[in-house]
């Protein structure tokens, strides 16, 4: 196996064809100077690398190969995960109509999805989804031979793009034009009695109540209401209200482990404002979907959100999504939440205030099998913690499987991962994170955390802050601020394992690290470790096997190809370990083994 093959592999399998991007390039100042995410180093890392062709009298070929990692994540940087549009509904016609008539679409688009898998396999999917669940629950690979041959069969029958079709029905709810029409529609309208078959699971005052093909729909008044019914829409014009359970509208019902078909396939909560709660036990809840889509778009107030599995943003063979238009937040999930997904697209966008994320694991920018999961903060001091249930796989004591905060992760062995993307824009946030967390790719996914300002914290485990293994790509990029940098045991800031390859760049200040073996720029086993800290007077506090490392490659018999550990600090007065072989600033010559360290 080449360098080439090695540097393909991990983003070839993310389902992108990336082949041309990967050619290898004429210069190295040619290869930064196309990559976006890396405008602010290129001239640094230029200028860098040509003085340490001059003082060391690298051949010329060095430059390419420690480019090549920039040139890989920067494909990866362009794999994104818009918000989809819809357009509105019709103008013209009277609001029950207009709310019948996209929901209808909505719901024949969601059956197109899955007409092609047959009634057979369509109920096998669905009596599978209590074992997915708990297979999800406890680890990383799946050897059920029965629900591997449902979720085989499923992922190549289901259309994917008609769930797709089906979201961007229920987004054009949320165009400004058709807000602003049902504000006008409710300005005056009286309150109406409670139907019969509301009573007792909705409370406060109603403006409208209709039942329909897709589902039922309800629109609440400016007071405060309280809900737990399954819809397939609520509209709620205000007040502090209270979403109970089925209220945060499943689009199927959990009982007793067993799936049934009660519940609509599209659901979907608008609430205009007001300090709102939303309470759920059960899985998939609050802007979540299995077999369907699922949308909560809460557009003001300090919210609480609560909720186990398959919450917050998640999909299953599905799309859900959360939005949140402003406010001081606290979100509370179990596994698969807040941004995540497998066999379809989870998505948690919150525009500001200062919020709390708090998950067991697989969640806040997760992306499974044929999934992609993207939590988006965009301002605020924001705190993320993930893990702290399912105990480590490696038996380390006090330690927790996490898989969060922009993580793509497998499913070994049958299954490659897919992408998972945290981004957050603004604010002095911390992130804590136990195993596998913090821009991390695992068997074939791809994984990344990007903070674009503020003075940050980030806390991980085993693998984490850019870190990947078997076959991923991992990166973590933080653009500005004093940050913070604590990784534990292993493979941290940059460190990658068989076939990986994996990034940690912070662009800006007087940044601290401290870091495992394995970590700072060091790889093993046939990986790509990078780790570049562009400017400022940096702390590192690290074990050996750090530090721009190439470690043992003998996997497989060596795959007649070594590792790559690159170190770069570009400025600033930094300060190492007294026992560490690089004290002070300077260069190291690389070494037969793929060793590059630079400090000036």
């Amino acid at each position: 196996m080449n360098y080439l093959l090695l540097l393909t592999l991990p983003v070839l399998f993310t389902g992108h064809s990336v082949a041309a991007p990967l050619c290898p390039p004429a210069s190295a100042s040619e290869a930064l100077s196309t990559a976006p995410v890396y405008i602010d180093l290129a001239q640094l890392l230029r200028d860098r690398l040509a003085g340490i062709d001059s003082q060391t009298s690298i051949p010329k070929e060095t430059a390419a190969i420690l480019e090549q990692p920039l040139r890989i994540l920067d494909v990866a940087e362009r794999i994104s995960v818009p918000i989809p549009t819809g357009p509105a509904p019709d103008p013209h016609a009277t609001m029950p109509t207009r709310l019948a008539a996209t929901l209808s679409r909505a719901d024949k688009a969601v059956t197109e999805a899955f007409a092609g898998l047959g009634p057979e396999w369509k109920d096998r999917l669905r009596r599978s989804f209590p074992e997915l669940i708990e297979v999800l629950g406890k680890g990383i690979e799946l050897d059920e031979p029965d629900l591997t041959d449902t979720l085989k069969r499923a992922a190549a029958d289901v259309d994917f793009a008609a769930l797709g079709t089906a979201m961007d029905h229920l987004t054009g709810f949320l165009a400004p034009e058709f807000l602003s029409d049902v504000e006008q529609w409710a300005a005056g309208r009286p309150a109406i009695a409670h139907p019969p078959w509301l009573e007792g699971v909705v409370e406060g005052e109603l403006l409208g109540a209709w039942e329909t093909p897709a589902g039922a729909v309800i629109i609440g008044g400016k007071g405060p209401n309280y809900y737990s019914t399954p819809a397939a829409l609520i509209i709620d014009l205000g007040g502090d209200d209270t979403y109970v359970g089925a209220a945060a509208a499943p689009p199927l019902e959990w009982a007793h482990g067993r799936i049934t078909s009660t519940y609509p396939r599209v659901s979907m909560i608008i609430d205009f404002s007001g300090n709102d709660r939303y309470l759920a036990t059960g899985p998939v809840a609050q802007g979540a979907a299995f077999m369907g889509v699922g949308l909560l778009a809460d557009l003001q107030g300090n919210d609480v959100y609560s909720a186990g599995a398959v919450a917050q943003g998640a999909g299953i063979f599905g799309i859900g999504m959360l939005l949140d238009g402003g406010g001081d937040d606290i979100y509370r999930a179990g596994h698969l939440a807040q941004g995540a997904a497998l066999f379809g697209e989870g998505i948690l966008l919150d525009r500001s205030g200062n919020d709390l994320y708090v998950a067991s694991r697989l969640a806040q920018g997760f992306g499974g099998p044929l999934g992609r999961g993207y939590l988006h903060d965009v301002e605020g001091d924001d705190y993320y913690r993930a893990g702290g249930e399912t105990p480590s796989s490696y038996g380390t004591p006090g330690r927790y499987q996490a898989f969060s905060q922009g993580v793509g992760m497998g499913l070994r062995p049958t299954f490659p991962g897919g992408v998972g993307i945290l981004r957050d824009d603004d604010g002095n946030d911390h992130y804590h994170g136990d195993n596998f967390s913090q821009g991390v790719g695992y068997f074939f996914g791809y994984g990344r955390l990007e903070d674009a300002g503020g003075d940050d914290r980030y806390r991980g485990g085993r693998y984490s802050q850019g870190a990947a293994a078997h076959l991923g790509v991992g990166l973590l990029i933080d653009r500005r601020g004093d940050d913070r940098y604590e990784g534990a045991i292993a493979a941290n800031q940059g460190g990658a394992w068989d076939l990986s390859v994996a990034a940690l760049v912070d662009l800006d200040g007087n940044d601290h690290y401290q870091a495992g073996d394995l970590s700072l720029g060091a790889a093993a086993q046939n990986a790509i470790g990078f780790f570049v800290d562009a400017a400022g007077e940096d702390r590192y506090l690290a074990p050996r096997h750090t530090l721009g490392y190439s470690g043992a490659a003998d996997y497989e018999g060596g795959r007649n190809a070594g590792n790559i550990g690159a170190f770069f600090d570009c400025g600033g007065q930094d300060h190492y370990p007294a026992d560490s072989p690089n004290r002070g600033n300077g260069i190291r010559s690389p070494t037969a083994t793929g060793e590059y360290f630079f400090d000036q």
